[in-house]
């Protein structure tokens, strides 16, 4: 057993010499990851959507007509886009959303920089003021927090102390992400706890791999160890026992 506890203390000094830092991020990261709500963190509670609210006798334009002049429509939704009840859907062959009025047929078009600005203030539950609005639409100037699938999307940009962003569909007027600083914090928690720093999205690096099966072994040793530590001790508190009876 001694021979055994020896061998255990070398590896266990040695293992987290190499791999404590790691496990202290570990330990870090995932504590922040657990501590918030994953809806918060989502941007769940960033907007209120019941000012879309509508009654659907509203949609006086039915969606036969919209079939009957659109064949090949699909993932027709009837929604509200600021005071205007509309229908999106896509064509055949086609990624991007057309969209019409659900009273009138009229084609919309793109959504204003002024009209993305007042869909954003109506949503957002934050007391913040609109810091800046831009519209991104080149995948190149996608910044890292949205997907390039959205494009093109208007950045609503709040000065409040979360950094509230909002991303608004340009074709569509949905709000198709939201993020504030601590979804960023979040994501780089993520990726230093999986040991990918690029995008966060492999989680079966060979490094993590790796350093994952020296932390076992290091938390083995580390038990073996402590084992044979208490052994003794109470090997000793036993014979103490005995000599005072």
């Amino acid at each position: 057993m001694k021979t055994l506890a020896i061998k255990s203390r070398t590896l266990h000094k040695w293992l987290m010499r190499f791999i404590g830092i790691q496990m202290l991020i570990w330990a870090v990261t995932g504590l922040y990851m657990v501590s918030l709500d994953i809806h918060f963190i989502h941007g769940e509670t960033l907007s209120d959507e019941k000012h879309t609210a509508f009654p659907l006798n509203d949609a006086t334009y039915p969606i036969a007509s919209l079939l009957e002049r659109y064949p090949t429509a699909t993932d027709i939704v009837l929604y509200k886009r600021l005071n205007t009840l509309a229908y999106r859907f896509k064509l055949a062959n086609s990624k991007q959303w057309t969209v019409i009025e659900a009273t009138k047929g009229g084609v919309l078009g793109l959504l204003t920089q002024s009209e993305a600005a007042e869909i954003a203030l109506h949503a957002a539950t934050t007391s913040g003021t609109i810091a800046s609005t831009k519209l991104i639409d080149l995948p190149q100037a996608t910044p890292a927090e949205l997907s390039p699938r959205w494009l093109p999307v208007w950045q609503i940009k709040f000065d409040d102390l979360a950094g509230t962003t909002f991303y608004i569909q340009q074709a569509t007027g949905q709000i198709v992400t939201r993020r504030h600083t601590y979804w960023r914090a979040f994501d780089w928690m993520w990726r230093l706890h999986i040991m990918d720093y690029d995008d966060g999205e492999n989680v079966a690096s060979p490094l993590l791999t790796l350093l994952t099966i020296l932390a076992t072994l290091a938390i083995i040793s580390g038990i073996i160890l402590l084992i044979s530590r208490l052994i003794p001790a109470r090997k000793i508190a036993v014979n103490k026992g005995g000599v005072h009876d």
